[in-house]
């Protein structure tokens, strides 16, 4: 065999294992990106089941008794079950106002898996702040007599990154209000949603 031919031999079985190695890379792409792309859908619909059992919690306290213990105790109970069970953060706030004696009670709970120090900002025609420092797994609560359209800002800090948001809202009847920050983690993958949820009491 001549060396020309000798060449386009060796060429081919070059450009050959070049697109195998390509087809190898471009396999094992695809498949990781399948298995993202799966595991996000799966971390999204555990988000929504979450979300739809924090929003059961406000409703039924919103027929107890005693509304705030209620929410206190069910929201932190299972804030703490769903740590045990999955990598997440979360942070919520309830909300109780009682029209009768016009009183606004919020409650913060923080399962962020850090500490934090949050400025609870209450506005209508004024404007009043109170800061509640937490610690990991734990609750805190402040009451105030105030009614009409209000404005609540949630500001805090957590792991270097400034955070606020804000909840509207309008006191005139017996109600609960539950605001929900969910974070779900597994490996690179992050998935957060926020959810508002507003149960009137007759």
């Amino acid at each position: 065999m001549n060396k020309k031919g000798q060449f386009f031999i060796i060429a081919a079985i070059i450009i050959t294992v070049t697109l195998v190695m390509i087809r190898t890379l471009i396999s094992a792409y695809s498949a990781a990106e399948i298995t993202t792309h799966e595991e996000t859908k799966i971390l999204g619909r555990q988000l929504e089941n979450i979300k739809g059992e924090y929003e059961y919690i406000v409703g039924t306290a919103s027929m107890q008794n005693d509304v705030n213990s209620s929410l206190s105790q069910n929201l932190a109970n299972f804030s703490s079950y769903i740590r045990d069970q999955l990598d997440s953060e979360i942070l919520w706030v309830a909300i109780y106002f009682n029209s009768s004696n016009q009183n606004y009670s919020v409650i913060v709970g923080n399962f962020l898996q850090d500490n934090i120090e949050i400025n609870l900002t209450i506005s209508n025609s004024t404007s009043h702040t109170e800061a509640i420092s937490l610690g990991d797994k734990s609750i805190g609560s402040r009451s105030f007599n105030i009614t009409g359209d209000v404005n609540l800002t949630l500001s805090y800090a957590l792991k270097d990154e400034s955070r606020e948001d804000i909840i509207s809202f309008t006191l005139s009847d017996n109600s609960t209000i539950g605001f929900f920050d969910i974070s779900l983690l597994s490996d690179n993958l992050k998935v957060r949603t926020k959810d508002l949820y507003e149960r009137k009491i007759i």
